[in-house]
């Protein structure tokens, strides 16, 4: 029996486009656009302008920042208003979790980006608060999964 037909029998039919590989693309794509966009920034700055290694990584650094969270910010947000839709839809309790589970993890992903900018404990807190979240939304998701009656 090969992955993807051990994955289908454990995650129930209504959440298989969850493990879906235009999912996983779109998780895939927000790291090769900060990886993209971190190699433009230092190519730009250290060729054109002749700005030194160490500002130019920085600068690259902070736009694939910029960059990966707004997608994920914006992925995030398709996410839930799509769970969200089904919920209605349906009233399903299950889908409901759901809605709430990946809002958790989009809401995360946007507070670490408020407090790295805001405060100056940022990044280490940033993370803390996101890694916090995103634990938080996931367990929710699992209940979600294997925790409601539909």
């Amino acid at each position: 029996m090969d992955i993807e037909q051990q994955v289908r029998r454990v995650v129930p039919d209504r959440f298989e486009s969850l493990v879906s590989g235009v999912r996983f693309g779109q998780f895939v794509s927000v790291g090769v656009v900060g990886a993209i966009s971190d190699n433009t920034v230092l190519a730009v700055l250290g060729l054109a302008f002749g700005v030194s290694d160490m500002w130019a990584k920085a600068a690259g650094v902070e736009t694939a920042i910029v960059v990966t969270k707004t997608l994920t910010l914006l992925l995030g947000g398709l996410i839930t208003y799509l769970a969200l839709k089904a919920y209605r839809r349906t009233g399903s309790p299950s889908l409901r979790a759901l809605t709430i589970g990946f809002g958790i993890v989009t809401v995360g992903s946007l507070l670490a980006g408020v407090v790295d900018v805001a405060f100056e404990s940022g990044f280490q807190m940033g993370l803390l608060i996101q890694s916090s979240l995103i634990a938080v939304g996931f367990a929710v998701i699992v209940y979600s999964l294997y925790g409601t009656r539909a």
